[in-house]
């Protein structure tokens, strides 16, 4: 019999987290589902933790070398037999109703609807943060200016229906980070999302993951402004929103070169904005001062 909900799980040397994930997915109040886990070439003993879960709804497939989670999750994507899809992480935990509530609003959401969401906690450092902060609403054109701007819909939170999915495409394997901020944008374009907002995810944040990378955040950040610049030019100060975070986090790298530029593309569209241009002449000045600098070790060694 196919099931309704196909749940895809990708994991990478997360043995000792991966049995609370599948365990939340196992023990939902709602039952017709299949999980599909992904090892992308784990180097521990996640298929030896698979197997003493020993639940026939768990589909167990391994890559051969590491692709990476985009990877990992289109191909859950390309043997997924249910109607709707649903993503889980490796180290984060689904609250007992989850899919059941999720299921709902995607069905009560009428045939506009291709795609729900929920809040979640976002574990780190023993704090709880909630995303996003307030309802974001369901409103098409107000829930895509915001996910422009700000990315708050997290894979493990997100339920799809399969032919919108088939319609945007799937993950995007050249972002190292930011892919789930990605194909909910897509989704947004062509679809109407709705959020359940409730908190049934808890995100742990694990120390050394993907997401404290600041430099793959500024790359792949850059990645999302040029492929939507067209349509954020399209909206006020979302391409200058996006140029002062980069700034920012390339000057906390030490890129002043870079920051600075990124700072005078900020300040292009908010030339009256006090905050841009007091962050401009910051930077510029800390430019001057290294060239300055450099320029007279050069002569000193000359």
């Amino acid at each position: 019999m196919t099931p309704k909900v196909s749940v895809i799980l990708p994991t990478y040397n997360r043995a000792r987290s991966l049995s609370s994930a599948v365990k939340s997915v196992l023990t939902q109040s709602y039952s017709d589902f299949e999980l599909i886990v992904i090892d992308d070439a784990s180097e521990d003993d996640t298929e030896l933790q698979l197997e003493k879960i020993g639940d026939c709804r768990v589909h167990y497939m391994r890559h051969d070398t590491n692709r990476g989670a985009a990877a990992a999750r289109n191909t859950g994507l390309q043997v997924a037999r249910g109607r709707y899809i649903a993503f889980q992480d490796s180290d984060d935990v689904w609250l007992p109703s989850y899919l059941q509530r999720m299921v709902d609003a995607l069905e009560a959401g009428g045939s506009d609807c291709g795609a729900c969401f929920s809040s979640y906690l976002r574990i780190k450092d023993g704090r709880a943060e909630l995303i996003p902060s307030e309802p974001a609403g369901s409103d098409k054109a107000n829930l895509l200016q915001a996910l422009l701007k700000a990315n708050f819909v997290s894979t493990q939170t997100l339920i799809a229906k399969r032919e919108i999915l088939a319609q945007v495409g799937h993950f995007d394997m050249s972002l190292r980070q930011f892919e789930d901020w990605d194909l909910a944008i897509r989704i947004a374009l062509v679809s109407r999302i709705v959020h359940v907002a409730v908190p049934l995810v808890i995100v742990y944040h694990t120390p050394g993951s993907i997401t404290d990378h600041i430099d793959s955040a500024i790359e792949a950040r850059l990645a999302i402004l040029e492929k939507y610049r067209s349509i954020m030019g399209e909206h006020k100060n979302l391409v200058s929103h996006h140029e002062f975070v980069i700034s920012r986090q390339l000057y906390g790298l030490g890129r002043i070169s870079e920051s600075c530029r990124h700072a005078k593309e900020a300040y292009k569209g908010r030339i009256f904005d006090i905050k841009m241009l007091f962050w401009l002449i910051l930077i510029s000045s800390r430019y001057m001062a290294v060239v300055l600098t450099e320029r007279i070790k050069h002569a000193m060694v000359g």
